[in-house]
């Protein structure tokens, strides 16, 4: 079912009660994500946080997230790049499985920090996985070599 945006009545199909406020709207949306711009997948880290962040961000679209996180403290580690933001989404989606996985079997300490509803985390427990070792379960998404 289509639905109507009610900032900019950008027609979409995804995310319908979000699109309905404007948060997702492809067009003018706070956290639009468009599948037809260059993307990234990003790896960060904030020692004083003890916390690391994996997120992706569309090229010219992301409205200075990503710089506004390295101002806030974070430090970029990783950072892959794809002419379709369909692959930086299922790269995403690969280290998140995976980190579902780890996460199961080996509890504590709680490797999620923050949100995690809907295969979205806001951050990773930098006790319970090293930057090096989710650098690496990134690259092997981005590779397409995940286990």
């Amino acid at each position: 079912m289509e639905t109507d945006c009610r900032k900019c009545g950008a027609i979409s199909v995804d995310h319908i009660p979000t699109v309905v406020c404007g948060d997702n709207c492809h067009e003018c949306g706070r956290y639009a994500y468009r599948v037809d711009q260059p993307s990234y997948l990003y790896l960060l880290t904030n020692e004083h946080l003890g916390l690391h962040k994996i997120g992706i961000g569309t090229v010219g679209k992301d409205k200075g997230f990503l710089q506004q996180l390295i101002q806030d403290g974070w430090t970029p580690y990783g950072l892959w790049h794809a002419a379709d933001s369909r692959e930086t989404f299922r790269w995403e989606k690969e280290v998140f499985k995976e980190l579902n996985s780890i996460s199961t079997a080996k509890p504590e300490p709680s490797l999620f920090h923050g949100r995690s509803d809907r295969h979205w985390v806001e951050s990773i427990n930098a006790s319970a996985i090293s930057v090096t070792e989710l650098a690496q379960l990134a690259l092997a998404a981005v590779t397409g070599k995940v286990k």
